[in-house]
């Protein structure tokens, strides 16, 4: 839980390096998050989805709070979430326009996060976990 709260404290933080366990805590929590707040409008707004039609005269209001919760941790959570991957990105080497990749296909930018970072010091700066140490 830790991680999370480095990456949100590093909120606009485009430069520098990020660690898999900081980047990954922060994806997964943010995951988690989002997902239940849609499990919790899902759970109280059962009847307002009905195939592929939406009726918004059947969403209770504590569906409509739990919904109006998912946007606001999103929108919250969507520059930390960009500045984290940025710098998972420079771990690797590679310029942070990959990141691009989130709105394409975001696997890419997933499978790079799972790779380790570099070893040593590169253009983005000191290996992150050197300096947690």
């Amino acid at each position: 839980m830790n991680w999370f709260f480095r990456a949100i404290g590093r909120y606009g933080e485009f430069s520098g390096r990020s660690r898999r366990k900081e980047y990954w805590w922060f994806v997964i929590i943010s995951w988690i998050l989002v997902w239940l707040l849609v499990a919790g409008f899902a759970a109280t707004s059962g009847d307002a989805v009905d195939g592929s039609t939406f009726n918004s005269s059947a969403v209770t209001t504590s569906g409509w709070a739990f919904l109006v919760a998912a946007l606001a941790i999103i929108l919250i959570l969507i520059i930390p979430h960009l500045a984290v991957s940025v710098r998972r990105m420079h771990d690797s080497g590679k310029s942070g326009a990959w990141v691009l990749f989130l709105f394409i296909l975001p696997i890419v930018v997933y499978i790079i996060a799972l790779l380790p970072g570099d070893a040593t010091a590169n253009k983005y700066g000191p290996d992150p976990i050197s300096t947690d140490v």
